[in-house]
């Protein structure tokens, strides 16, 4: 396929979750791991763990596992937890920890992919900018997403999550957000994902999606390009790329 009639190419933005980093060990549904990383936080605020306690908070954050309920509005970590709060009768510092334990428990976890960073900093010296729009699992403040980019923020213009946006892929909003913000059109930015939302919302943002898929498993959502890695992403589109 044509680079969307060979419009040149200014920008380059980036999913983040198996696209970017992935959390060892951790599966994209987080449910089956609720318990454990609540525990840590409920130690650390001295107060007991206890088997229903744990089952009704657990309860609270199923109702916002967007794996198993999906949304279009993205909701804040601070009303999430604000809710467990409410429900173990802790106050405002306890739920910070709480909160604080649970997203650093799958955060322990996260790791660049090997070819993220060489191939990150090759699309800057080519003189393209460089995004991230990522949908974050409970409301997750942007302080851990930064984190989790730590080793690579070099090289990222700039990062937008679903709490930023309010809207969750596959909605545009992201999508155009983003393209303001690098001071591009649509059709002159690439998206790169791993899911079929990701092709979705940048095919109706009028961005280039590609799709990229790490697994032996043969599939397609409707984008323009599909590669096994970002290396070969950049390797391919670099020859097509004029800016």
């Amino acid at each position: 396929m044509n680079m969307k009639t060979r419009v040149p190419i200014r920008a380059i933005c980036f999913d983040l979750g198996d696209t970017l980093i992935h959390y060892e060990g951790i599966p994209l549904n987080w449910s089956q791991h609720y318990s454990n990383a609540l525990c840590i936080g409920m130690k650390k605020n001295n107060y007991g763990g206890d088997e229903k306690k744990l089952n009704e908070c657990s309860k609270i954050l199923m109702k916002y596992n967007t794996r198993a309920h999906p949304r279009n509005n993205e909701i804040s970590a601070e009303i999430i937890f604000s809710e467990i709060a409410s429900y173990l009768n802790i106050d405002k510092e306890q739920s910070n920890v709480l909160m604080e334990c649970f997203y650093n428990y799958f955060q322990q976890r996260s790791i660049l992919f090997a070819d993220v960073e060489k191939t990150l900093k090759s699309i800057k010296d080519f003189g393209i900018k460089i995004g991230i729009l990522t949908d974050v699992a409970y409301g997750m403040p942007n302080s851990y997403v930064l984190k989790d980019i730590e080793k690579i923020k070099q090289y990222i213009d700039v990062v937008l999550t679903s709490v930023d946006v309010g809207y969750r892929k596959p909605m545009t909003n992201g999508y155009c957000d983003m393209a303001k913000k690098l001071d591009v059109f649509p059709n002159e930015m690439i998206y790169v994902g791993n899911e079929e939302k990701d092709i979705i919302g940048a095919n109706r943002a009028n961005a280039i999606s590609v799709f990229i898929n790490r697994t032996d498993k043969k599939c397609s959502y409707g984008e323009c390009y599909q590669y096994e890695s970002i290396e070969e992403m950049w390797k391919k589109i670099k020859t097509k790329t004029a800016v």
